[in-house]
């Protein structure tokens, strides 16, 4: 038994004289030069680090417990933290101190105001100090 010839297979008219599709181009009304720039250019290294995530905390207090005592807790406990009211909060970004602040009310949401900046030097002390 013989096996079919292998014939390149020839599209109907119709599809050989077609011409590819265009898009009309990406509307970008009121977008200045820089930002039409911005959108066809690739990002850069540092866009792209200014681009990462970081999670932000907010530090009320501190206390520590024993087993025990966490165990004994019940819904309506209070607990003390060593912060006094009024002190300057404690504002990490990914577990690092970058700023303290006040806590604000915006509408039925918390907030905090910025009241002070770690320097880079304290920032790098500190961590020094965590190793």
């Amino acid at each position: 038994m013989q096996a079919p010839e292998a014939r390149p297979s020839q599209a109907p008219q119709a599809f050989r004289s077609a011409k590819p599709a265009s898009l009309p181009p990406p509307r970008d009304e009121g977008k200045t030069d820089a930002a039409r720039a911005h959108a066809a250019s690739p990002p850069s290294g540092l866009e792209r680090i200014l681009a990462i995530p970081l999670t932000i905390q907010v530090e009320l207090g501190r206390k520590r417990l024993s087993v025990r005592e966490l165990l004994d807790l019940t819904p309506g406990a209070v607990l003390e933290l060593g912060t006094q009211a009024g002190a300057p909060l404690a504002i990490y970004a990914n577990q690092t101190l970058i700023a303290r602040g006040e806590a604000v009310l915006i509408g039925e949401r918390y907030g905090i105001r910025i009241t002070d900046i770690v320097s880079p030097a304290e920032r790098v002390q500190r961590l020094g100090n965590e190793v």
